[in-house]
């Protein structure tokens, strides 16, 4: 069964509300002293392949990828944001732990086009999302 096909001015305004949502987020992360990088870098879950072109083959989950950090201590986190129709959550904690990575999903982050993804957190050592999510001091 195909899905209807929205008419143009819904298309505009699920587009505003999922901007308007992601824009809310991101004051509060800004809030809680989180910048956003629009890339990985080196010690990312993700290793890039050829030249510089990203293998997100590996596993389903990893799309729109950004690093964010701390800026009073300067840890962070990588943040992968999947649509949630290609998203597989047995897959993607297997593939981060295999490389050493805590994973842990959180819908009520995801800044990329909110709410048709999900924040895929990943990380490493003794931080807690609880660090990410500003309740712990």
């Amino acid at each position: 069964m195909n899905p209807v096909p929205m008419s143009p001015r819904a298309v505009d305004l699920e587009d505003e509300v999922a901007h308007r949502l992601a824009e809310a987020r991101w004051r509060k992360l800004k809030a809680k002293g989180w910048s956003i990088r629009r890339d990985w870098d080196r010690h990312d879950p993700v290793k890039p392949v050829g030249s510089g072109s990203w293998l997100a083959v590996h596993t389903r989950g990893i799309d729109h990828l950004s690093r964010w950090v701390h800026r009073a201590t300067g840890r962070g986190v990588y943040v992968s944001e999947p649509y949630t129709d290609a998203f597989d959550l047995a897959d993607v904690q297997g593939y981060a732990r295999a490389h050493g990575f805590e994973v842990v999903v959180l819908p009520s982050l995801s800044l990329h086009y909110p709410p048709y993804s999900r924040a895929v957190v990943f990380w490493r050592g003794d931080f807690g999302i609880d660090d990410l999510l500003g309740e712990r001091q």
